[in-house]
C-alpha cells in the first residue's frame, strides 16, 4: 500500500509572530504565548499549585550529526515540546538517540528516511505520558507548498533559505507527516543549496516545527 502523505494543517505555528530561540537553540517558530518563563519554572509552578494542564499539542524538532549521510546516535538529539489549549509551553524534553536505523524512503517526496530510537524516558519533566512509540521515523525531502507559504509569515526565517522539508511518521508508517523544515545551519542564514538526493552532506542538519501534532 502506498503510503499518505498528511499535512499538519489544522495547527500552524507562528504565522506573524516573533520567534525565539528553543532550549537547542534551533530555530523555532513562537506559539504567541506570554509564557515567558523557562520549563523547569512551569514543571514547578503546576507541582506548587496541585494543577495539572492537559497538553493539547506536541512539536517535534531534531539536531542530527551527519557521517556519510546517517545521524550518529550519540551525537544526535530529538526534542518534544508540550503546549497546552491556550498555546503555553508546559514541557520541554530532550532525548539522546540510542539506535538509528537507515531506511529506503516509503515516498516519492523524501529524499533521505531514518528510524531513530530514542533513549526511552517514563515521563516528559517527570509528569506527562510521552507521544512517541519506541521509536520514530524522520526524514528530509521536497519542500511542500504549504510548508513554504507559512514560513513566507515567520519573521525568523527566509522563504528564500534553501531549506527542505521536514517529515515523520510517528506511529504507523502509512502515515507520513510533512511538519516542518530541514536544513543546515548554513541553509538557515541563506547559504547552500537545497538537498535533492542522498546522501546528505555531513555535518549538522536542524529540523524544525512549522507545523504541530495533537496530542
Amino acid at each position: 500500500m502506498r503510503p499518505t502523505l498528511i499535512l499538519l494543517s489544522l495547527s500552524l505555528l507562528g504565522a506573524g509572530c516573533d520567534s525565539g530561540g528553543s532550549a537547542t537553540g534551533f530555530w523555532e517558530a513562537d506559539t504567541g504565548s506570554a509564557n515567558g518563563v523557562d520549563d523547569a519554572e512551569t514543571y514547578d509552578t503546576a507541582q506548587d499549585t496541585g494543577i495539572f494542564v492537559a497538553p493539547q499539542w506536541w512539536r517535534l524538532s531534531a539536531g542530527l550529526i551527519l557521517s556519510e549521510g546517517v545521524p550518529i546516535a550519540e551525537k544526535s538529539t530529538l526534542s518534544l515540546e508540550l503546549i497546552g489549549s491556550k498555546d503555553e509551553q508546559l514541557c520541554f524534553q530532550e532525548f539522546t538517540v540510542k539506535a538509528v536505523e537507515s531506511l529506503e524512503p516509503t515516498h516519492e517526496s523524501i529524499v533521505t528516511w531514518w528510524r531513530l530510537t530514542p533513549t526511552p524516558l517514563d515521563t516528559l519533566c517527570g509528569i506527562y505520558d510521552t507521544p512517541l512509540s519506541e521509536s520514530i521515523l524522520i526524514g528530509v525531502g521536497v519542500m511542500h507548498p504549504d510548508i513554504l507559504a507559512a514560513i513566507s509569515s515567520i519573521s525568523t526565517i527566509s522563504a528564500d533559505a534553501p531549506l527542505n522539508a521536514a517529515y515523520a511518521a510517528v506511529d504507523d508508517t502509512e502515515q507520513i507527516y510533512v511538519y516542518g523544515v530541514a536544513g543546515t545551519p548554513a541553509s538557515y542564514e541563506g547559504e547552500g543549496e537545497v538537498a535533492i538526493e542522498a546522501p546528505l552532506e555531513d555535518g549538522i542538519w536542524q529540523l524544525e516545527p512549522v507545523y504541530r501534532f495533537s496530542y
